[in-house]
């Protein structure tokens, strides 16, 4: 049985100066998937991250959220939308705790205004998903690397999003913890229905997670299918995966 089309990008172009960041970019994301999005440095994966959210502008090209077009609407619209996000940059507020730090996510997120949604509750169940229940009166530049990772999970999931994009949550993490980060990915999508986007490098986790990987290389998108597949490809191979590991 088919699922609906949740995310439509549509011939996207983004150039800087007279370089192309993205360079015709099409693919589709079906609704309640998990997506790897992958490729090497440089490739575009972020941009286009940013490009969905609003960041930046295309100069050509489309961006569809169930059916709407929000190629330019101003970032804290598309979040009000559904669409929340990490950083690869872990930038807590210093000076609040990270109970308030998922709050001020929590007041820009979906269904503002609706009085029938309470932001505590929702924000401690972000807390008590990404394993920070304890830790929540901490102040947010004492918690440890991997929780500062956490953090950026909780304040996007306070957003209350339909599609959640996560750029590098696990860089930087132990094998466990990458462990640990894979289980919450999941917990997330099966618990709340969301729709997930993983730009990661770490191979063994995003073939492990996602149903379908799509590969970006010079602003160019090279493949795309299920992750076997798209391993075995010789285009992805000889771009970023280089030569395979014996199994």
């Amino acid at each position: 049985m088919s699922r609906e089309i949740i995310l439509s990008i549509e011939n996207v172009v983004k150039k800087f100066g007279g370089l192309y960041a993205l360079n015709g970019i099409n693919m589709e994301v079906e609704e309640g998937s998990i997506v790897g999005l992958i490729g090497p440095n440089g490739s575009g994966k972020t941009t286009l991250f940013n490009v969905i959210t609003g960041f930046y502008p295309p100069e050509d090209g489309y961006i569809r959220f169930q059916g709407r077009d929000i190629t330019r609407l101003r970032p804290y619209l598309i979040a009000r939308a559904g669409i929340g996000r990490t950083y690869q940059v872990v930038r807590p507020f210093e000076g609040m705790t990270v109970r308030e730090n998922v709050l001020v996510g929590g007041l820009f997120g979906r269904g503002k205004g609706d009085k029938s949604i309470k932001l505590d509750d929702w924000c401690n169940e972000a807390l008590k998903v990404t394993d920070l229940e304890a830790k929540a009166d901490t102040p947010s530049e004492l918690l440890s690397f991997t929780g500062k990772r956490r953090l950026e999970i909780a304040r996007a999931l306070a957003l209350r999003p339909k599609l959640l994009l996560l750029d590098e949550i696990m860089a930087g993490l132990t094998p466990t913890e990458v462990d640990e980060s894979l289980q919450i990915i999941k917990k997330m999508r099966d618990n709340y229905g969301l729709t997930i986007i993983v730009v990661e490098h770490i191979m063994r986790a995003v073939m492990a997670v996602s149903e379908k990987i799509v590969v970006l290389s010079e602003g160019v998108k090279i493949a795309e299918g299920p992750p076997k597949k798209v391993a075995d490809d010789p285009k992805v191979i000889d771009a970023y995966l280089g030569e395979r590991e014996a199994s």
